[in-house]
């Protein structure tokens, strides 16, 4: 043991601090298996300081099989710090508990957690985020309680508590701990995201916060959470976010008892039951936690911890409004290789969900389940979701909740509008929701108000053939006068043909004292079945609507998106669609460029591009000083890197684009059109030449081929005048420009015979989990236009034919002169270039057809001269005149 009564070395770092009030439970154990799998942590000590009096401590190791052992017994009669040996988090399994088993009367001490390992971050700077909507008491307490945290830590560590207020009227005053930022009312995914927005991007910036905990409002909290997720998040490897258990708060000032969950696992399904894992958990028997699995999909959003880096790379929340939001995030994170990790040693104190349900729950639960479905390409086929989608509406009206069925009825109608429909009109939607909902929501209730009723639960069905089959027509004895007063338990088995006989219902929860009172109105019934009838002819374009949800998935999710949602009013958007993609201010595009350059001039005095830094004298002084972090320098990198990716998410959404090829057929004459038009287009590789000859230049210029890149490295850095899109293996070769976006090349199994993989070629959508090769820089081009939201694309100058020369060196050709190309430099004699295969081209871009047939993009073969027609050929004359 380490005994002193001059305290800790200031290399240990404090872990957890005990919490009296709560005793022997598992929220003051310490969690091995969470801190061992996901953290830098390797070794930990329990250190008591004594402040007045003798304590005496027990360290127990307890297993998963419950088997408990004393690892180390800490005691002091007098004020000073004794600390354990170190227990080596690999050693054990399970969780580490103290037990207090001596204590003199009046005795002041603390008990902690702590170890002398590295951090991972040298510093975690967590932004706080609570979103709040007509909550003022909760917020302002919690405030309070944030305040208490700063207070007690005796020092600025970063930390900030910020509020967005959907409703101005929280009462929270900002001061140095707490930022309010006041908010329209767009939801919960709208207020979180609002804060995630300016964390990363906007008016908090510059505080440099490295993570971002987003909260409820309606919770009770403790300032131990903060620190012990500000601890952890110092030590946190890549890779995972933080969540945390939720428990009922059946006595808010009372330990927690039993646990509701520790995240959900996503099932996929139409309903949107997914599976709660560790739910009902006694927190006194400590063992039982360890049977918590650890592959959640996600965790709820009254408590998660996730770094800013993160969020660069998997994007802002979908504007979601309420419900699904972070389900729908805990999926996209796991997409980018972030994984949630729940210590059983948090806590989150909840008001009981039962007590706030709302029909209006159900809207937003069903449509958003529907969209995060779309989202993922899961959505069912149209048959399958009228199967699925009319029994749930039949199963509501059979049991007399009529607001149920018709909220489940408007969502479907929201949800076949389309992503920009809902995203306009939410305000409207949630006024028209709330309108919808007067008897179908929980109130108190208790015994006394169901007496003289008949407990519906175990009725079932009639006895009688002919009165079963008379139930099932007149949907549970809808029109047959059923005058009888029943009362159904919802905490106990029910079965919908225990609400047939009832006249007058009462839903009751008989545990939690809550209930709704409802009684049968046949004519609604009949009004819903006709409305239901008639939503059948919308499952027309079912798959077609179904894609336009993954299609505007990358902008709204991206920067240039929230930075026009979070303004005053919905009025800043317009109805045409290519609008919403392009920002009016370009301050990011600045930013962009500004933080590029800076890091090239200090990236150059690294070495350029190579992976060992070759430093000068003043940058070896820097490091030694501990003034610049390599490491840093990368993430500095890659987070301008993400911006610029992240600016393009459908920047062009809804509108069309020009994809030229180099091939004999491509005219300065037909460009010179393209230009005039004031056209989108994309060019590759040597087009350049013909920038002597126009005024012109593409859009967007990529390069792909690595023969170019080594070939024509200078020429290619001083192209400009258009937007640079590169494959970030041209870094390898020592190219950097603070004007280009680098995206990582999804490399096929094989470059030799890339058709022996049948699911060659990979299609991405999404620049940032990368751009699927498929042989020409061609298919390169349409997965950028199909993130970049174009509609239509137009090809160009794709001549699909190539006269080969003579002469090869090794698995290249030998340039004898150009004949393959617009312009007579192209390839001068002796250059080597690769052997384009035809056979794999046509492969990859009959896959690019069927991609985009799938997204609802269109692809039209414009070139004047081809001899590719696996796409549609189109007049490129007449495509201009319906410009012009």
């Amino acid at each position: 043991m380490f005994d002193t009564t001059l305290g800790k070395s200031p290399m240990m770092h404090r872990l957890q601090n005990y919490i009296h009030e709560h005793g022997a439970c598992i929220t003051n154990a310490f969690d091995v298996s969470s801190w061992a799998r996901t953290t830098t942590v390797d070794e930990v000590s329990l250190t008591v300081f004594v402040r007045r009096g003798a304590v005496k401590v027990e360290l127990i190791h307890i297993a998963p099989d419950d088997q408990r052992r004393v690892l180390d017994t800490l005691g002091r009669n007098a004020p000073g710090v004794t600390s354990s040996s170190a227990v080596k988090l690999k050693a054990v399994e399970g969780f580490l508990l103290p037990h207090i088993q001596l204590l003199e009367e009046n005795s002041s001490f603390d008990l902690y957690f702590e170890t002398a390992d590295i951090p991972y971050r040298q510093i975690a700077k967590v932004n706080y985020i609570s979103c709040t909507f007509k909550r003022g008491e909760y917020i302002r307490k919690n405030a309070e309680i944030f305040r208490d945290y700063c207070r007690s830590m005796g020092r600025d560590n970063g930390d900030q508590l910020t509020v967005v207020d959907n409703g101005s009227d929280s009462g929270v005053i900002s001061d140095a701990q707490v930022n309010v930022i006041l908010n329209r009312n767009t939801g919960g995914a709208g207020g979180f995201g609002r804060g995630m927005y300016e964390t990363c991007y906007g008016s908090l910036r510059d505080r440099a916060f490295t993570h971002v905990c987003l909260m409820d409002d309606d919770i009770y909290l403790h300032q131990e959470m903060f620190f012990r997720t500000s601890a952890m998040a110092r030590f946190l490897k890549p890779g995972y976010h933080l969540g945390a258990p939720m428990y009922p708060a059946f006595d808010p000032s009372a330990p927690p008892k039993r646990s509701a969950t520790f995240g959900h696992r996503f099932k996929g399904t139409l309903h949107p039951a997914d599976e709660a894992l560790g739910v009902g958990l006694n927190t006194q028997d400590v063992a039982r936690f360890s049977q918590i699995p650890h592959d959640q999909s996600s965790t709820g959003w009254w408590w998660d911890c996730i770094s800013v880096d993160d969020i660069h790379k998997a994007g802002l929340p979908y504007p979601f409004f309420v419900k699904m939001d972070d389900v729908e995030y805990g999926l996209r994170l796991r997409q980018h290789g972030v994984q949630v990790v729940i210590p059983s040693s948090f806590w989150v104190m909840h008001d009981d969900f039962e007590e706030k349900y709302s029909a209006l729950m159900q809207y937003f639960r069903f449509r958003n389940r529907w969209v995060l479905l779309a989202q993922k390409n899961q959505m069912v086929g149209r048959i399958q979701f009228w199967k699925e989608y009319s029994s749930m509406v039949l199963g509501f009206l059979r049991s007399l909740r009529y607001e149920h069925a018709e909220l489940l009825l408007d969502a479907f109608d929201h949800y076949r509008q389309g992503p920009e429909w809902l995203v306009r009109n939410e305000t409207k939607l949630l006024k028209k929701a709330v309108s919808r909902v007067k008897r179908e929501k929980h109130a108190p209730m208790v015994e006394a108000d169901t007496f003289g009723m008949r407990v519906g639960n175990g009725i079932g069905q009639s006895q009688s053939r002919w009165r079963r089959r008379l139930t099932r027509l007149t949907m549970n004895n809808h029109f047959l006068g059923m005058k009888e007063k029943i009362v159904i338990d919802i905490s106990s088995p029910y079965e919908l043909s225990d609400f047939r006989r009832a006249g007058a219902l009462a839903l009751w929860h008989k545990r939690k004292s809550v209930g709704m009172q409802l009684t049968r109105q046949s004519w609604r019934m009949l009004r819903d079945l006709i409305r239901l009838g008639g939503q059948l002819r919308h499952l027309v374009g079912w798959r077609r609507k179904s894609a336009s949800y993954q299609q505007v998935m990358t902008y709204y999710t991206s920067p240039a998106f929230w930075r026009k949602y979070v303004g005053e009013t919905l009025g800043e958007f317009s109805d045409t669609p290519a609008r919403w993609a392009r920002p009016h201010d370009s301050s990011i595009e600045h930013e962009l460029v500004a933080l590029r350059q800076e890091i090239d001039g200090l990236r150059c005095q690294f070495g350029g591009g190579s992976k060992r830094f070759a430093v000068s004298e003043h940058v070896q002084h820097l490091l030694n000083e501990g003034l610049l972090e390599t490491e840093k320098l990368r993430q500095d990198l890659q987070r301008a890197n993400d911006l610029g990716l992240n600016l393009l998410r459908n920047r062009h959404k809804g509108q069309r684009c020009f994809i030229l090829g180099n091939g004999p057929s491509l005219s300065l004459d037909d460009i010179e059109r393209l230009n005039k038009l004031g056209e989108v287009t994309f060019a590759s590789n040597k087009i350049y030449l013909l920038y002597p000859e126009t005024r012109w230049r593409p859009t967007y210029y990529t390069v792909e081929d690595t023969m170019v890149l080594r070939n024509h490295f200078e020429t290619l850095r001083s192209v400009s005048g258009s937007i640079k899109i590169f494959p970030d293996n041209a870094k390898v070769y020592g190219f950097h420009d603070s004007k280009t976006v680098f995206v990582n090349l999804i490399d096929p199994k094989s470059f030799v015979a890339p058709l022996v993989d049948p699911e060659f070629p990979a299609f991405s959508t999404d620049l940032s989990k990368g751009l699927a090769w498929g042989s020409t820089v061609t298919y390169s081009q349409i997965q950028l236009a199909c993130f970049m939201g174009f509609s239509e694309i137009y090809l160009l100058g794709i001549d699909h034919s190539y006269k080969l020369p003579g002469k090869k060196d090794g698995n290249k050709y030998i340039s004898e002169g150009e004949v393959n190309h617009f312009h007579p430099d192209y390839r001068k004699p002796g250059e080597l270039w690769h052997e384009p295969n035809l056979e794999v081209l046509e492969h990859s871009y009959a896959a690019a057809r069927r991609a985009c047939e799938g997204l609802g993009v269109e692809i039209v073969n414009a070139s004047r001269s081809t001899k590719l027609d696996v796409f549609e050929r189109g007049d490129l004359d007449i495509v201009l005149s319906r410009r012009s």
